[in-house]
């Protein structure tokens, strides 16, 4: 059995993998690129920009879903006015402290349990008078 939390391979690599590193040359990996210089994010961004027909500015690289979630709140609470984010009363404690970062500030909005689900309502949350509002300080 093998435990993949541990690292752990009980046996040998395949032929193709030998011969790889047999013959790796290490210039094909450990290289810095220049794309910068051309105003792109990385040589990654440009070819996803290729592929999908996207502008490459519009290409978001992140390490996976946390670190989109962050940088979405990073941007909308540094850009412009608006230094608050709503929060569902039931929800992750990483939004408000992201917001932290930001010196931003969250609302919490109430969310009704219906069954085996949660649910909110648009316009409760709408018309409220917000007294939920909290500056972030941890």
């Amino acid at each position: 059995m093998n435990y993949l939390d541990r690292n752990e391979f009980n046996f040998e690599p395949s032929q193709k993998v030998v011969e790889a590193i047999k013959y790796f040359d290490p210039k094909t990996l450990c290289f810095y690129t220049r794309i910068y210089d051309q105003g792109k994010k990385s040589v990654i961004s440009v070819k996803l920009s290729e592929i999908y027909g996207v502008p490459e500015e519009q290409v978001l690289l992140t390490y996976g879903g946390e670190d989109m979630l962050k940088n979405a709140i990073h941007y909308f609470l540094m850009v412009g006015d608006n230094k608050k984010i709503l929060i569902p009363e039931f929800s992750w404690w990483y939004y408000n402290r992201v917001a932290s970062e930001c010196g931003g500030t969250f609302e919490m909005y109430p969310l009704h349990e219906q069954d085996d689900t949660f649910a909110y309502d648009i316009d409760e949350v709408i018309s409220s008078p917000h007294p939920t509002i909290r500056q972030v300080t941890d």
